[in-house]
Parts: structure tokens; sequence; C-alpha cells
């Protein structure tokens, strides 16, 4: 009676395995845990969630460079972010479509040189605009420098 019982369970476990073979699909990440009766259950883990970071305004990067140099270096130099910022220039540096974001004319900016030049024409002079790029760091200067670029829609 017991190993017609186990022969039971052993059976519908082998079932189980087939079917999932035969869909086509690797099997969810698992645990297994094991029954008294020597039967394997199949627990799928829940998928991990991420919350996206929000966009940091491009000021918030210039007052820290403005603040302390060696600090906004270890805190953001060669990181790529998603900031925010105004639109005061759109040029073209030696083919390079550049974006100055600041929020008035007398201040720092952040020249962002775009990837692709098509983003220039998604942006105007006076619109505040989301873009993720990397930032250089170093000396200011008259703006800040994030490549490479792109505009985010």
């Amino acid at each position: 009676m017991l190993k017609h019982r186990l022969l039971n369970r052993l059976s519908i476990a082998m079932l189980m395995i087939s079917l999932a073979a035969c869909a086509g699909t690797p099997p969810a990440p698992s645990a297994t845990v094991t029954t008294p009766t020597a039967i394997a259950v199949a627990v799928s883990d829940p998928a991990p969630t991420a919350t996206p970071e929000p966009p940091i305004p491009t000021t918030t990067i210039i007052e820290a460079y403005e603040a302390d140099q060696a600090a906004a270096d270890a805190q953001y130099q060669g990181k790529t972010l998603i900031m925010t910022g105004k639109v005061t220039n759109i040029n073209d540096v030696f083919g390079t479509m550049a974006l100055l974001l600041r929020d008035s004319e007398n201040d720092t900016g952040l020249q962002c040189y775009l990837t692709d030049s098509a983003d220039a024409a998604r942006a105007t002079v006076g619109q505040t605009i989301t873009i993720e790029g990397t930032i250089k760091g170093g000396e200011l200067g008259l703006f800040m420098v994030a490549e490479p670029c792109k505009v985010i829609p």
C-alpha cells in the first residue's frame, strides 16, 4: 500500500516535470521543499521591483561643484545620471550638438554633448527637459560637462 502511494506521487511529479519541459519555457527560479514522503515541491520567488530614482536638477550638481569640487567629483564624476534643467543654448560644437542647461544666462551651466543630433531638435530654448548623461567632473569654468548625453522623453 505504501509503495503504491509513493509510486503514484512519483508519477505525478514526473508528469509535472514533463509538462514543464514541453511548455518550452525555462522554469522560474525555485526552492525545493522536501516532504517526509520525499516529494519535491517548487516554490517561485517573487520578482524584485525597482523604483526609479527621481531626476536630479542640474543646479544641484553645479552647486555641489561650486561648494567643494573634490567632494562633488567623488559623488558625481563618471556617473551616468538622469537630470533636469532649463535649456538656455543649443549649439553645434565641431559637429556635435550640445545643450546648455542652466537657470539664467549669468549662471554656470551643464553642457550636455548629445550622442544623437536629432535630440537637439526635441529641445527648445527656455524648455525644461530631462536628460541622461555621464558627468565628466573637474574644473567648473563656464560650465560643467556631461558626455555622452541623450534627451529623455
